[in-house]
């Protein structure tokens, strides 16, 4: 009878490993290490006004990454976010005035994740917003207003003039709200502004440029002649600084038909184009050589060529109505009235009044007789 040979012990227990680790349930097998830490961790400094960005490269192994956050190194780390992507972006990082610390970490699951002081941290910052400027186009003579938009975390702004838009040479800085007020700009002349954010660990880029300019000032005693020539009305005014060219405007008397009559480069200036006699309004506005900018017009002064001509009025003229006017009476003191004719009448009195009966008495012959007992008294006639 034949007998088999015996396997060799460390056969049979290698067999029996072998089996064992085929069907054993996963938590016999061996223990397994997390991915190693990612590497390269960079933060964004600025470079976006509404995140801050963060990178890393890939770890071997990882299924997905985890992010802390800290406001300094030795600061308490809140994890802010696990992403699957090899980058992460911060919408919740304060801009302007916190650098925030970011670390990162590797998981092979959940549970099975690199440590975060593994890894180097990276700092970076939420950069401020640009501003949009607006620079005011001639409204004022006394300066220039720029205005810009307020920006969150920005302390102050610096504001950037030049006279073209190549770059500037004037800076006015530590400006506190949205606005300045360029009291030093030359009248006449186009400014570029632009206008930067400041914070305590940042500064916005250039907002802007936006032109403006500050106005020349109305010219100011304007006169015209009136009735002076014949066949003209002569304007003269005073002068505006920095004006290279003055446009001279008509109106009629009530301010109606405004007409630009042509420009000069110093007063006076003559309009020949008006009718005689008829009453103008003459104003004046200050201008650059161009004529692109100028003033508002100065005060109007009234003038016409010629004699005025008035139109007549019609009136309504009453015939007066004839009146019979009495003759005036002769007052007792026999005053005349410069008037009034008197005809005398003629009144006859009595020549004679006899007081007694008349007796007749005989006379010598021959001489004449005069009655007598009788006396006669003889009165003037009386003329009325």
């Amino acid at each position: 009878m034949r007998r088999t040979a015996a396997l060799p012990i460390v056969a049979l227990v290698a067999l029996a490993l072998g089996l064992l680790a085929e069907t054993a349930p996963a938590y016999f097998a061996a223990p397994h290490s997390p991915p190693p830490p990612p590497t390269n961790i960079k933060a964004s400094d600025g470079t976006y006004s509404y995140m801050v960005r963060v990178t890393w490269n890939p770890s071997a192994g990882a299924t997905s990454y985890r992010i802390f956050r800290a406001n300094s190194l030795d600061g308490n780390r809140t994890s802010v976010a696990q992403v699957t992507a090899n980058f992460y972006e911060d919408y919740d990082a304060w801009g302007g005035l916190q650098l925030h610390y970011y670390w990162v970490t590797a998981c092979a699951t959940d549970n099975d994740c690199s440590k975060p002081d593994d890894s180097v941290p990276d700092s970076g910052f939420q950069g401020l917003a640009t501003p949009s400027v607006t620079a005011s186009d001639g409204t004022s003579a006394l300066s220039v207003q720029v205005n810009w938009s307020l920006i969150q975390a920005a302390e102050s702004y610096t504001v950037y003039r030049g006279t073209s838009e190549a770059g500037y040479n004037t800076t006015f800085s530590g400006i506190t709200g949205g606005a300045y007020t360029d009291t030093s700009a030359i009248t006449g002349v186009v400014y570029y502004y632009w206008v930067k954010a400041i914070a305590a660990i940042d500064e916005s880029s250039m907002g802007g440029p936006d032109t403006g300019y500050r106005n020349f000032a109305p010219p100011e005693g304007a006169q015209a002649t009136d009735g002076a020539y014949p066949d003209k009305v002569r304007v003269t005014w005073l002068g505006s600084a920095n004006a290279s060219r003055y446009q001279v405007w008509r109106a009629t008397a009530a301010g109606s038909g405004l007409i630009k009559l042509g420009a000069s480069s110093s007063p006076p200036y003559d309009d020949a184009s008006g009718v005689s006699g008829e009453i103008y309004l003459y104003s004046v506005s200050a201008c650059n050589s161009a004529e692109t900018i100028c003033s508002a017009r100065g005060t109007p002064d009234a003038g016409h060529r010629g004699q005025i001509q008035l139109t007549p009025t019609k009136t309504h003229t009453s015939t007066p109505t004839k009146t019979q006017t009495p003759t005036p009476a002769l007052t007792a003191t026999g005053t005349q009235s410069p008037t009034a004719t008197i005809t005398p009448t003629r009144t006859r009195t009595p020549t004679a009044t006899v007081n007694a009966p008349l007796t007749r008495t005989p006379t010598p012959t021959g001489a004449p007789t005069r009655p007598t007992g009788a006396r006669l008294t003889y009165l003037p006639l009386l003329l009325r």
